[in-house]
């Protein structure tokens, strides 16, 4: 986006001051770790299906849980 575009665009929304001259915004650390993921079952090289886990679990409460699916 041209620089101009965004200060057009800044003045828009009724921003006051120039874009350029404000700080970064910020952001919590705590919010970008996922609590949960997404694993995908695999047999024989072909998808079996998709699981919605705890992002802590170890490799062999995984294993029982797929199993059990």
């Amino acid at each position: 986006m041209p620089p101009h575009l965004g200060e057009e665009l800044w003045t828009m929304i009724g921003k006051e001051g120039s874009v350029f001259d404000i700080d970064w915004p910020k952001y919590d650390e705590k919010a970008l770790v996922k609590d949960e993921i997404e694993v995908v079952v695999q047999v024989n090289g072909k998808v079996r299906g998709k699981l919605t886990v705890n992002s802590n679990i170890s490799k062999d409460e995984m294993e029982k849980v797929a199993l059990e699916e």
